[in-house]
């Protein structure tokens, strides 16, 4: 129940739900309070709910058509490679393991690991990049697509990224062109 709110045009309803609001709709506030409260932060990974999320990454998807692509991929990887990663991502030391005072292994990422994602271009790091170049490769394997269409397709990426680089080396980097060159 949701209380004091109102449609602009309309009358006070003291008793309003989500079924009477509509995308697009303006809304006014008649009342607000503050409430304090603590919420809690979602549990730390662990390899075993890492996996899980890697098969079920359509979750992690901001729009339909992402969410629906990720759904035809089952997730990032495979039941072959999705353990792999894992183990090479701690072993080059971008995830962490660590063990709380119960002995509850937890995964976090490394500060090399979240410096070197903030200087990333987005479609290099997203899940979604990762799930439908999984099924490009996929469909040259079973032959729904030739490698030529692929190729062309992994061009026009390449060049978005190599922009995004381009931009973000400005931004982070100040334009320098080689390592400690300003």
């Amino acid at each position: 129940m949701i209380l004091g709110v109102l449609k602009l045009g309309e009358e006070v309803s003291r008793n309003l739900d989500a079924g009477n609001y509509s995308p697009g709709g303006v809304y006014s506030a008649v009342h607000a309070r503050v409430q304090i409260k603590r919420t809690a932060p979602p549990p730390a990974y662990t390899q075993a709910s890492l996996l899980a999320d890697m098969l079920a990454a359509e979750k992690f998807a901001l729009t339909p058509e992402d969410r629906e692509q990720l759904r035809k991929s089952n997730g990032i990887g495979t039941a072959r490679t999705r353990p792999e990663v894992i183990r090479n991502l701690l072993r080059k030391g971008l995830l962490v393991e660590s063990r709380d005072a119960y002995g509850k292994a937890a995964l976090e990422t490394s500060d090399l690991a979240r410096r070197t994602l903030a200087i990333m271009p987005q479609a290099l790091v997203s899940v979604v990049t990762t799930a439908k170049l999984e099924l490009a490769f996929s469909w040259i394997e079973s032959g729904r697509a030739p490698v030529s269409a692929i190729q062309a397709n992994l061009l026009r990426l390449i060049s978005k990224l190599f922009g995004e680089v381009k931009q973000l080396r400005q931004t982070h980097l100040g334009g320098a062109t080689k390592m400690g060159q300003r």
